[in-house]
């Protein structure tokens, strides 16, 4: 009898596995991915930064579902499909700038499993790349809440982690200063003293013209001293994430931070409410 429960309860499970609603399987599968992250996943650097799934999971509707909202376009081609998502950057009197400053991420396809996710390196201006790197590895530890509907996890480092078995360029980076980011993010949407906040409207696909508007934001606090940025706060499509940075050297402007010069360098937390 227990047998046949258990047969019954792994085909159900199978089905599950292919509906919308059983995303949360795929979630755990992903999240126990990331624990061994060199084995399931290659970060690949050209004129954006990509994260490669060799073992893919995910689903199309997944990541409709996961972004809370349908691609700004999509293109198929044979096999491949990929999805656009593009933030376009918003500007409270109008845009006074020249150029093109909106945030782009691309979901690539292949026979319809998510293979690849690829980003505009201007996003490491909201998420330093070394800490992206983190973060993601640091969602193998994620926890899922089922009833909220929400993976959330945390990353912090501390002088005396050791990292001989690390890249260097995973855990050092130089802290950027308001210059900086305006040079990658262009003005602000508004500013209040050392307060530089930046505000994004996801672009809909024309079918969905009349679509609810879902805007995300990023807000920048920078030392009033040095200019060099002491913390962001951020919500692109629904997650959130806050950074912490702090130098034990505060009266030289961008200093690097890392283990060696630092006593807790790098805070951040990520998730997402669904």
């Amino acid at each position: 009898m227990k047998s046949k429960k258990a047969f019954l309860y792994l085909c159900l499970l199978c089905c599950c596995v292919g509906l919308p609603g059983c995303v949360y399987l795929r979630l755990y599968q992903v999240k126990s991915q990331l624990r061994q992250f060199d084995k399931y996943f290659e970060i690949v650097e050209g004129e954006k930064f990509s994260l490669v799934f060799k073992e893919p999971v995910f689903y199309p509707h997944d990541i409709i579902w996961i972004m809370k909202s349908k691609p700004t376009s999509q293109d198929e081609q044979d096999k491949k499909l990929v999805y656009d998502y593009t933030l376009e950057k918003q500007y409270l009197h109008g845009k006074n700038e020249t150029g093109s400053y909106n945030l782009t991420a691309e979901f690539v396809f292949i026979d319809d499993m998510l293979s690849e996710v690829r980003l505009e390196k201007r996003v490491f201006a909201i998420f330093p790349k070394p800490l992206l790197i983190a973060l993601l590895k640091a969602m193998g530890g994620a926890k899922v809440d089922m009833q909220k509907r929400s993976v959330s996890a945390k990353y912090q480092e501390k002088r005396e982690e050791k990292h001989e078995d690390r890249p260097k360029e995973e855990y050092i980076f130089k802290i950027p200063d308001v210059n900086e980011i305006t040079s990658s993010l262009g003005i602000p949407y508004s500013q209040q003293d050392n307060v530089y906040t930046y505000k994004y409207l996801h672009k809909k696909p024309s079918s969905d013209a009349n679509g609810k508007e879902i805007y995300s934001t990023a807000e920048f606090t920078f030392d009033k001293d040095t200019h060099n940025l002491l913390a962001c706060e951020s919500e692109l499509y629904g997650a959130p994430v806050k950074m912490k940075l702090s130098s034990s050297e505060p009266n030289e402007p961008n200093s690097p931070a890392g283990p060696e010069n630092t006593d807790n360098p790098k805070s951040s937390q990520s998730g997402r409410n669904n």
